[in-house]
């Protein structure tokens, strides 16, 4: 095969200088609960009639796990993979001044948002396997999973759907329980698998084999525009997150061959 020169990192440095950021899409305004997690994410209504779950950089888990959901969420709309729909909120003085966010220590600004799935079950196992379209909706969670280097597991299943399985919180994707990543730590996990330990009976081959080829044809620019979807006020270097498309522009091959590895395993049962 002949050599790319897109999987050397330095080919990556300076490459997001001049793309545009995303800001602000809708202000949430009425807070119904507090997770208790470590993301300290909230339940609010949005201007767009919407309820969402809040995540803000002031959390514990700090603004990187924020970048983290959004080129999750980026790169899963390229490869159709079902994670839950996502905005970028305001959160106005009006709440992060007064009690329940107050004792949280919220700033004024920019946060991310996860559309709330009403009537869902949450579940720690991928499973119901069978039901409503989840043999060909399960294969694209395990090649997302493989790809980020998921951690904690987490699904949700609606219940209006008969189980239609969604992927949601993936803050500690990439980094696990770190605070941040660089090009330094992720020239240490660029080569590892991490496949999620998931029997495939009952999946769709042709999901594997679906995926595995829209992962391992990406090419270095939507990868770049993915990881630009970043806001600037979560202040996260641009060599970081160009480190971060260098490093799953490296691990599409390997992971496209797991995933047709997945395929042949799941035609076999």
């Amino acid at each position: 095969m002949a050599s790319d020169a897109m999987e050397d990192l330095d080919r990556w440095s300076g490459v997001l200088a001049g793309f545009s950021r995303p800001t602000a899409d809708l202000d949430v305004w009425t807070v119904w609960q507090v997770a208790e997690s470590g993301s300290q994410a909230f339940l609010a209504d949005a201007d767009d009639g919407n309820r969402y779950w809040v995540k803000h950089r002031d959390s514990p888990h700090g603004s990187y796990s924020l970048a983290v959901e959004r080129i999750v969420a980026a790169v899963a709309t390229v490869v159709d993979a079902p994670m839950r729909p996502i905005a970028l909120v305001n959160v106005p003085e009006e709440l992060w001044s007064v009690e329940p966010l107050k004792m949280l220590g919220i700033r004024e600004g920019v946060a991310h948002a996860s559309a709330n799935l009403a009537r869902n079950i949450e579940g720690e196992v991928l499973e119901h396997i069978p039901m409503d379209g989840n043999s060909g909706r399960a294969p694209r969670l395990m090649a997302m999973w493989d790809w980020f280097f998921g951690e904690d597991e987490q699904w949700l299943y609606a219940l209006d759907e008969h189980n239609q399985v969604w992927s949601f919180d993936h803050g500690l994707w990439v980094i696990g329980g770190a605070e941040r990543w660089d090009a330094g730590s992720l020239l240490h996990t660029v080569d590892l698998p991490s496949p999620l330990d998931r029997p495939v009976r009952g999946m769709d081959p042709r999901a594997f084999l679906d995926v595995a080829q829209r992962i391992e044809q990406i090419d270095p620019v939507t990868l770049q525009h993915c990881v630009a979807d970043v806001p600037v006020e979560w202040e996260i270097p641009n060599e970081d997150l160009e480190a971060l498309g260098w490093w799953l522009y490296v691990r599409r091959r390997k992971v496209a061959d797991r995933m047709r590895a997945r395929a042949a395993e799941a035609s076999r049962r």
